[in-house]
C-alpha cells in the first residue's frame, strides 16, 4: 500500500491499514471505529486496544497495539483460614482493558463476602472445604473465570506484634516466667547481638540487653537455675549467660573450639553437651 503524509505535531509517514501493531495517527487508529483516543500517553483507544504516543529523532506518531484479555492468577492460591480469625485475600489478574470487575459464584464460607474489587474478606464461622467460581470482566467486554478451594480449619495463625529488630536463623527460648527470649540471628547488616524479650500476656515484644557477640546460629538452652546460656553461632568459641532477673547479659567460659549450628543438650546433673560433628564434643 501506498505511504500517505499527513501532519500532526510533525510530518509523519503512516499506513493508512489498520493492522496490530501498525504506524498510525491517534486519528487514523481510533476514529473510524468511534473511538477517540482519550489522551496522548497510553490512554485507550479502539475496543482492545490502546493508543500509545512514541517519538524518535526520525519518527513521531501514535501506534495502536492489543491488549490481551484478562487473565485470573492461580497463584498465589487463596490462603486457607481458621474459625473466627480475621480473613482477607486478594484475586489478581493479568492483562485486560482496566478498570477489571470481579465476580463470585459458589458457596462462599460462613462469614466471608467477595468484593467487586476481587477481595475475599471477613472472620469464617464453619470449617470445610468451600469450591467457588472466581469471574472477571474488563470494560472491553472480555471475561474468564476460574475454579478455587477455601479451606478453613478450626484453627490457625494471626497476626500479634512485630520484633524491635527484623531477623533470621535467631534463637527462642521458652523461659520459666512464660516470656520468650530472642537472640540474634542475621540482619541487614549481618550478625546481630540484639535480643529482645517476647511477653505472651500482652502480646508485644520488648528489647533487652544485647550479647557482648554478635551472633547466628548459636544454641541458647534454658538452664535448671533459670538463666540461659548462649554458645557460640558464627565460628564463635564464646559462651554468654543471660540473667532473667537483670535482662543481662555475661560472657562466661569459652570452648575449645568455634562452632555454628552445633547441637546443645541439657543434662540432669546441670551439664551442657554440645556437639559441632561426630568427632568434636565438648560439656560445661
Amino acid at each position: 500500500m501506498k505511504p500517505t503524509t499527513l501532519a500532526f505535531i510533525a510530518t509523519v509517514t503512516f499506513m493508512a491499514a489498520l493492522a496490530i501493531p501498525v504506524r498510525l495517527t491517534a486519528q487514523e487508529a481510533c476514529s473510524k471505529q468511534g473511538h477517540p483516543c482519550e489522551d496522548s500517553g497510553g490512554g485507550r483507544c479502539c475496543p482492545g486496544l490502546v493508543c500509545e504516543f512514541r517519538g524518535g529523532t526520525s519518527r513521531i506518531g501514535y501506534f495502536c497495539e492489543a491488549v490481551p484479555g484478562p487473565t485470573i492468577n492461580a497463584l498465589p492460591a487463596p490462603s486457607a483460614g481458621a474459625v473466627n480469625l480475621a480473613y482477607g485475600f486478594t484475586f489478581t489478574a493479568t492483562g485486560g482493558s482496566t478498570p477489571l470487575t470481579w465476580s463470585e459464584t459458589g458457596d462462599l464460607p460462613p462469614g466471608l463476602s467477595f468484593a467487586d474489587g476481587g477481595q475475599l474478606a471477613g472472620v469464617p464461622t464453619k470449617t470445610g472445604s468451600f469450591p467457588i467460581t472466581v469471574g472477571v470482566h474488563d470494560t472491553d467486554d472480555r471475561s474468564t473465570a476460574q475454579d478455587f478451594t477455601i479451606q478453613v480449619f478450626t484453627y490457625g495463625f494471626k497476626t500479634i506484634a512485630s520484633m524491635t529488630v527484623a531477623r533470621s536463623s535467631q534463637t527462642a527460648t521458652l523461659l520459666s516466667g512464660g516470656k520468650v527470649l530472642v537472640t540474634g540471628g542475621y540482619g541487614a547488616a549481618g550478625p546481630l547481638a540484639s535480643a529482645e524479650l517476647f511477653d505472651s500476656a500482652s502480646g508485644t515484644f520488648a528489647a533487652t540487653g544485647s550479647m557482648a557477640t554478635a551472633r547466628s546460629g548459636q544454641t541458647a538452652t534454658l538452664l535448671t537455675g533459670g538463666r540461659v546460656v548462649l554458645v557460640a553461632g558464627g565460628g564463635s568459641a564464646t559462651t554468654e549467660l543471660f540473667d532473667v532477673a537483670t535482662g543481662k547479659f555475661s560472657l562466661t567460659g569459652q570452648m575449645e573450639a568455634s562452632r555454628s549450628t552445633q547441637t546443645a543438650t541439657l543434662l540432669k546433673m546441670v551439664r551442657c553437651l554440645w556437639q559441632a560433628g561426630p568427632m568434636q564434643m565438648e560439656m560445661l
